[in-house]
């Protein structure tokens, strides 16, 4: 727990529920600031004011501004493995002598090695330099709960958990001095009461209340962590202090001001079992940029713990039940690093729900280097997500492919897209599941501009258009073609490494077909005519073959906002149509496995589901020697030392 020491709570939670939650839509509860007067903007410099948000690049209430231009320098906690895994470059040269090769292969992707969200290389195309995220964009945790009293994780997520306004009241500021090192005077903070926002920093979070006098830092029931002797205002010392037995909200959860625990049937999401999995998969996913600790792929994005039970395994029905939570109280995103003991109907509706109302699911492939299918994930409309990584090499003069298949990871047919990542399928949810962030954010900063129009047909629960939808996020994430242009990160491995040419297998048209033409290694093993052969990457061509790619895409020429899409062609976001053009400005792309196949969208249904989906599964890599069971999987090439 680092520096923290632990003040234990009773069994279960404060207050419990008072009725089951019905699968209707209710009101969405909206998080914006309100905008920071003169005198505090010229006051917060000189102050230790968090590093949440991360770096606006204007007022703090505009949320357009959440960026990282391609001027400003990376975050320090951009390290270790998150190097890569973020990266929008190839590995550097080790020297003029050798240089990396990888750069000239197609197949992995001319070296690239991370997901293209941040770089050290400014000038590579990254996600960051559109959007970081955020405040009103939230992103649900269905784990293990959060570790309140964890200080490393306190640091990085307290002022990220969604507080509730419908449970709780506006901050005050009748303190002397506040309670945290973060927090403006309290004679500052002063002026401002009635906001939301007290502090003006855009974000309303535990921070407002750092000149409450109702909330105390330390409670007696209260776990927060301590720091240097003092304890650290947390999130659940506020649901201690307003917690009062009322459903001031009327959503079915009495003082759900963080979250919900679906297993104890409380207001508190505490892991009291300190299993911390759930701690982790918020921290992949929304922690706090440039603090020095973790740092998630949506930095600027808000998290919602909701428990679903004590570990990474659990029964379908939570799960379910915090879907159904998730899509009625405003969460955008629903991340699930989850197994399940069980399947049920009531699982596949509550996916469902969410899909109808315009929030997408991320759900792990499972850990288990297996190619069965999991549960929830295997579920209909759920977006499921497993591991490419780059291993420890201990030869470091060697070059080594950073689209490996991840040992631990499950590999199926269900897969949807697999993730730069480390720690199997979990930590790749995670990072996806802030990606998915992005991409709302993006589509919310389009739209404020004028370039995106909600969606003619999508609502979320309380009647508002969807201005992305997932089966839109789906084909940002795993689709082969935008605006006529292929995405940056599809793996196609039947083509030339070098010149894209198309290796393959074809019959010709021949009667009778020659003798192999549709084994799907046909064209590693052809004789010559039967199949291209492959080119041999020539070494004088890497000094100018270095590669990156791009990640979100603003285009001009994009629909004005109120002029309904039209569809044409075959393909949703093709070249012809007018969304897929929108859509280009939440375009997140990251590396993928799968096969080729076109058609349409095996999860479609509904007035969502009647799209046509072009979609290029991209080959997968699967263990030496193993073959899938779905259609069209390939035997995947050992990951490569050259």
């Amino acid at each position: 727990m680092g520096r923290g020491s632990a003040r234990r709570r009773r069994p279960g939670g404060l207050y419990k529920r008072v009725r089951s939650r019905p699968l209707r839509g209710r009101a969405r509860v909206f998080w914006r600031g309100f905008g920071v007067t003169a005198a505090l903007a010229a006051a917060t410099p000189a102050l230790a004011h968090a590093e949440f948000p991360y770096r606006p690049q204007g007022p703090p209430d505009d949320y357009r501004s959440y960026r990282l231009p391609p001027t400003a320098p990376v975050p320090n906690d951009l390290t270790g493995k998150r190097v890569w895994m973020y990266a929008a470059t190839p590995e550097p040269d080790r020297s003029p002598l050798q240089p990396n090769p990888l750069r000239l292969d197609r197949r992995e992707l001319n070296g690239v090695r991370g997901a293209s969200l941040v770089d050290a290389a400014r000038t590579a195309p990254q996600a960051w330099t559109l959007t970081t995220g955020r405040p009103d964009v939230s992103i649900a945790v269905l784990d293990s709960g959060i570790e309140w009293n964890d200080l490393a994780a306190m640091k990085d997520l307290r002022l990220k958990v969604r507080l509730s306004k419908g449970e709780v009241p506006k901050p005050r500021a009748d303190r002397a001095e506040p309670t945290d090192a973060a927090s403006l005077p309290c004679a500052t903070l002063r002026p401002r009461a009635g906001s939301w926002d007290l502090n003006g920093d855009g974000v309303f979070n535990v921070l407002d209340y750092a000149c409450d006098s109702r909330v105390d830092p330390a409670p007696p029931r209260g776990v927060g962590p301590v720091e240097n002797g003092k304890p650290l205002l947390d999130p659940q010392d506020l649901l201690i202090a307003f917690s009062d037995g009322v459903d001031d909200d009327h959503n079915g959860y009495v003082d759900d001001i963080v979250g919900w625990d679906f297993l104890d049937d409380d207001n508190d999401p505490f892991d009291d079992v300190q299993y911390g999995h759930g701690t982790g998969e918020a921290r992949d996913s929304t922690a706090e940029a440039d603090n020095g600790g973790d740092l998630g792929t949506c930095p600027n994005c808000m998290v919602v713990p909701l428990r679903v039970g004590t570990s990474f395994i659990a029964d379908v029905n939570r799960f379910a039940l915090a879907t159904i939570y998730a899509a009625d109280n405003g969460v955008d995103v629903v991340q699930v690093a989850l197994g399940t003991l069980n399947k049920s109907r009531f699982g596949e509706e509550a996916v469902r729900y969410a899909y109808e109302h315009g929030v997408t699911t991320i759900l792990s492939a499972a850990d288990e280097a297996a190619q069965h299918h999991n549960w929830p994930s295997s579920y209909p409309y759920a977006i499921v997500v497993n591991s490419v990584t780059h291993p420890d090499v201990a030869d470091q003069a060697a070059y080594t492919s950073y689209l490996q298949f991840n040992g631990c990871t499950n590999f199926s047919s269900r897969i949807t897209v697999a993730i730069p990542s480390v720690s199997c399928s979990s930590d790749a949810t995670g990072r996806a599941a802030g990606i998915a962030g992005l991409v709302y954010s993006a589509a919310l900063n389009a739209h404020e501009a004028g370039r995106l129009a909600p969606h003619p047909r999508c609502r979320r629960t309380d009647g508002r258009p969807c201005l992305v939808t997932p089966n839109e996020v789906r084909q940002l994430l795993a689709s082969g073609t935008f605006g006529g242009e292929g995405a940056a990160d599809d793996v196609n491995f039947a083509q030339d490494q070098v010149s894209g040419a198309s290796i393959e297998p074809s019959c010709g048209g021949r009667t009778p077909p020659p003798p192999g033409c549709t084994d799907p290694f046909f064209a590693l093993t052809a004789s010559p005519g039967l199949a291209p052969r492959l080119t041999t990457p020539p070494l004088s061509l890497l000094p100018g073959a270095q590669r990156s790619r791009p990640v979100l895409r603003l285009r001009s020429g994009q629909r004005r906002a109120g002029v309904a899409p039209t569809v044409a062609g075959r393909g949703w976001a093709s070249a012809t149509t007018a969304r897929g053009r929108d859509i280009r400005a939440a375009l997140v792309r990251v590396r993928r496995s799968g096969c080729r196949r076109a058609g349409r969208a095996r999860d479609g249904g509904g007035a969502l589901g009647d799209r046509p989906l072009s979609r290029v599964c991209r080959a997968r890599r699967l263990p030496q020697g193993h073959r899938g069971a779905g259609r069209g999987l390939r035997r995947s090439r050992p990951g490569r030392t050259v």
